[in-house]
């Protein structure tokens, strides 16, 4: 209580927000998913989040932790503004993987198969990618 007094106290401007992303980054050091998952999904709502990365981590700890099934297509619309934002393979991974989750697997397989052309251009490693892919085939 008294960082977040700080903290709004050194930057009134922003300082509500700042509290937010240090609620999520507690509430995740602590592995409480349950207030993670709201405090994230109140901090998106009300601060549109312009940070592909910080959307793509959002929605990837949702994807690990998190089985509340309108919680997950929050997720999904994070990850898929993230790839909106920067189209890497990385985020395009994520949203694949929150869309299987979400039970819309002709969507992760199309963005899977993206998240793979864009890692074999850039030369990286793309098995998990392909191991998704692989899974969803199968099932």
């Amino acid at each position: 209580k008294t960082i977040k007094n700080a903290v709004k106290s050194a930057d009134p401007e922003k300082g509500e927000e700042k509290n937010y992303q240090l609620d999520i980054a507690y509430y995740k050091g602590i592995e409480d998913w349950s207030n993670y998952g709201k405090t994230a999904v109140k901090y998106l709502k009300k601060y549109e989040s312009k940070n592909a990365s910080y959307l793509n981590n959002l929605a990837w700890d949702f994807y690990q932790h998190i089985d509340n099934a309108k919680m997950l297509k929050k997720a999904e619309t994070w990850a898929k503004r993230s790839t909106e934002i920067d189209d890497q393979h990385f985020n395009n991974d994520t949203y694949a993987n929150i869309l299987y989750k979400n039970g819309k697997d002709t969507e992760a397989i199309l963005v899977a198969e993206k998240a793979i052309t864009i890692a074999k251009y850039e030369k990286r490693d793309f098995s998990a990618t392909q191991k998704l892919l692989d899974e969803i085939l199968t099932n």
